[in-house]
């Protein structure tokens, strides 16, 4: 029931009614009706609960799914912590993740380069396929990005250079404008 699912939230953010009720902008008086099955969850204050609490609104309704609302950067933690990533893996991960579908596809021709592999993937006929849109999507991008066609060693140094920028914690010192001119 709601007024359970309402009970167990308070209970485990730690709060009394009057501090639960306070962040949802409600007096506690209304969390006590709620509580006690007097009263019945409005809709807005379902949402209230959700956003405020970070709570899954199917579990609070249906009792469908996790109780949390996971997060992509709380997915990618806990893949982290599995796989024994650092801080600098995870914002990788979290970079990929929000570039737009071109860009991701440059960057998939640009590993699979600086790893080396090209020529034994790319012995599957539909991977090869896949392998040059993506190579002809990283030559669009890297001209929209820099003015002009990088050579691989610029590309690559920009990429080291960047990555010893994040490693640092500091703000990329490689910039289009280094490489525009050449």
């Amino acid at each position: 029931m709601m007024d359970e699912r309402v009970k167990r939230i308070r209970s485990e953010a730690g709060l009394k009614q009057d501090e639960f009720a306070k962040r949802l902008g409600v007096k506690r008086e209304q969390i006590s009706r709620i509580e006690s099955g007097s009263r019945q969850l409005t809709d807005q204050m379902v949402l209230a609960i959700c956003r405020e609490y970070g709570i899954n609104e199917d579990w609070l309704r249906y009792e469908k799914g996790g109780m949390r609302v996971t997060s992509a950067s709380d997915l990618i933690k806990k893949y982290a912590a599995e796989n024994n990533l650092d801080e600098l893996d995870c914002k990788i991960i979290e970079i990929y993740a929000g570039l737009p579908d071109a860009h991701k596809q440059a960057f998939k021709s640009f590993a699979i380069k600086l790893g080396g592999i090209a020529n034994e993937i790319a012995k599957d006929a539909e991977f090869a396929r896949e392998l040059s849109q993506a190579e002809e999507l990283d030559a669009e991008y890297r001209r929209m990005e820099f003015g002009r066609m990088l050579t691989e060693e610029e590309a690559i140094g920009l990429v080291r250079q960047r990555y010893a920028d994040a490693k640092k914690g500091e703000p990329s010192t490689s910039t289009s404008e280094n490489y525009a001119t050449g």
